[in-house]
């Protein structure tokens, strides 16, 4: 399998992710991502399933979900980093790296390339993925009943369901599920989400539905270190974006193949104008980045 999936970023970003201190990405939490009105959508849009239903409707899960839905950070974090399945993209080089570059890894076993330890953003201090990450192909719908159909099935899979806080776990699946919904207008991106699940200590801490926020996660992004032995086995390549210094890129590559032991192949986009038909900016779409 050769498919690669590509992360757009700057020069700089690619310096911190290899040359910083250890090879790592930094992983964004869910709610500070942009697509937080999609979040609100599908996550209500389960909601309404669970009030439906005998076996998912109590208080505690229709609270455990408005509090998700909320402007607060719930104890259990959901961190994401974002790849694309296509190479050399016009839409992300305008929107991601205009004068950047995209990492792209061999899709097969990408999430088997991140340590279980990481450390925290704001909060500083190290930690321990329970899981190896999640890699998630969006789905790209805008009809509620289509929504309602992943999810329905996502339901009648789940054998045990969940009463308290100490069952969440078994929760985790249908917000997963809730992660990979995107509106129609953004299927050109064809992104994959790289997710990864972050447990406090606290989770064992007794729940209280009437006085959640005790139980808030403090972190809006995680380090995830990648495993050098595993990173040297792993396919990588770099492309610069068409209009990217060359000679600065080429550069960094040069320097991160010295530093690690690596082969990173790198080469040079050609994507200069677009003509994406369904962008969610088509005007600006028919423009060059130039």
């Amino acid at each position: 399998m050769n498919d690669f999936l590509w992360h757009y970023t700057s020069l700089e970003t690619l310096e911190k992710i290899f040359l910083e201190q250890e090879p790592r990405f930094r992983a964004t939490h869910f709610r500070d991502f942009c697509d937080d009105n999609e979040l609100r959508w599908a996550g209500n849009i389960l909601l309404k399933l669970m009030t439906g239903s005998e076996d998912w409707n109590n208080a505690y899960q229709k609270e455990f979900l408005n509090a998700l839905l909320s402007e607060k950070r719930f104890i259990e974090g959901f961190y994401i980093i974002s790849f694309c399945k296509h190479k050399d993209h016009y839409c992300q080089w305008k929107n991601y790296a205009p004068e950047g570059c995209a990492i792209g890894f061999q899709a097969q076993g990408i999430e088997h390339l991140f340590e279980h330890i990481v450390s925290f953003g704001s909060a500083g201090g190290r930690g321990y993925l329970p899981e190896q990450g999640h890699s998630l192909p969006c789905v790209y719908v805008n009809d509620e009943d289509k929504v309602k159909k992943i999810l329905t099935n996502k339901l009648k899979l789940s054998k045990q369901i969940p009463k308290n806080f100490e069952q969440f776990s078994k929760f985790a699946d249908l917000l997963l599920e809730i992660l990979r919904i995107k509106k129609s207008n953004f299927f050109f991106e064809e992104e994959e989400r790289l997710v990864f699940r972050y447990e406090t200590d606290l989770r064992f801490e007794k729940y209280n539905v009437l006085n959640p926020w005790p139980y808030l996660h403090p972190n809006n992004y995680l380090y995830c270190p990648l495993n050098l032995e595993k990173l040297q086995q792993h396919p990588i390549e770099i492309m610069l974006s068409p209009f990217a210094d060359v000679l600065k890129g080429e550069s960094i590559v040069k320097r991160i193949n010295k530093e690690y032991n690596l082969n990173i192949a790198i080469s040079q986009g050609t994507s200069r104008q677009g003509n994406c038909a369904n962008c969610i900016q088509p005007d600006n779409c028919k423009k060059s980045l130039a």
